[in-house]
């Protein structure tokens, strides 16, 4: 059926990585805002997206029956098989890049493969070996918002370095935080996260220093743009940070971290409302 095909494609993941790709469109838009590039610069990162998570399906089908939160996945199901899932990888993955390099440019089509392999190749594997596959992942998931800053921009410079940086460290204290309220099921599923190699403790300690480079990055971006809405990012991030290192006092370490989640998706919101209302409405 469609709708197994479009879970395999994980939507959840793909909204959120769309919002901060438009986010970046956004950043970089200055003065000019094509409307034609930015709906080429979604629907093509979509597809590399759409196909890159496919691939991880595929590498995951063994482990998923053995997470709450994924035993029901098409292929874990097997309502899709393995060699239809490659095939609708691979036309999205096509697609994808065909629409970004003939209608964005050379950039942002090299920015989305980077993405691409290092998600697939990279952090889908070395998941299973290392605790240190998060950083990796949050590589490749601060890819999208770079794709979307070439595309309107056309370069990479200092600002678009700033957007990378607040995506990679924003994301090592949200996954970190799945990791510590799902650790039963990954440590059914032996994959190594953090919390399972080196302790809770020391995954809270992580968080906490993966959020304050996060508050700095994101401070340092809003002086490199003219924007005065980014103000608000760097507050709403501000008390992210600050809950990560009191709101767990009295809770338990599952509570707290999916209330640290909770927060974290609140704070990526936000950063993308401020920088979309900074082009559209400036002050």
């Amino acid at each position: 059926m469609i709708s197994d095909y479009y879970v395999l494609a994980k939507p959840g993941i793909l909204a959120g990585n769309l919002m901060t790709a438009a986010a970046g469109f956004f950043l970089a838009s200055s003065g000019f805002f094509s409307l034609g590039c930015f709906f080429a610069m979604l629907g093509g990162i979509a597809c590399v997206i759409g196909s890159s998570c496919v691939l991880n399906n595929v590498i995951d089908r063994n482990i998923d029956l053995l997470m709450e939160r994924t035993k029901k996945r098409s292929l874990a199901l097997l309502a899709i098989s393995q060699r239809n899932a490659l095939y609708f990888a691979f036309f999205l993955g096509v697609l994808g890049g065909v629409v970004l390099w003939f209608y964005t440019n050379a950039l942002a089509f090299f920015f989305a493969l980077v993405g691409f392999v290092v998600y697939v190749a990279g952090y889908s594997f070395m998941k299973f070996k290392s605790p240190h596959a998060t950083l990796v992942g949050s590589i490749a998931g601060a890819m999208p918002p770079l794709v979307g800053y070439a595309s309107a921009k056309g370069s990479f410079d200092l600002v678009g370095l700033a957007l990378f940086l607040v995506l990679v460290f924003w994301q090592m204290p949200h996954f970190y935080a799945i990791a510590l309220f799902r650790l039963k099921e990954y440590a059914a599923a032996k994959i190594p996260v953090l919390p399972l190699a080196l302790g809770i403790q020391a995954t809270k300690r992580q968080m906490g220093f993966y959020g304050i480079v996060f508050f700095l990055t994101l401070f340092g971006l809003r002086f490199l743009c003219e924007g005065k809405c980014l103000w608000l990012a760097v507050v709403a991030g501000g008390l992210w940070v600050g809950f990560c290192f009191v709101g767990g006092k009295g809770k338990s370490e599952v509570l707290w971290a999916r209330e640290v989640f909770t927060y974290s998706l609140l704070v990526i919101l936000i950063f993308s409302g401020a920088v979309a209302f900074d082009f559209w409405l400036p002050l």
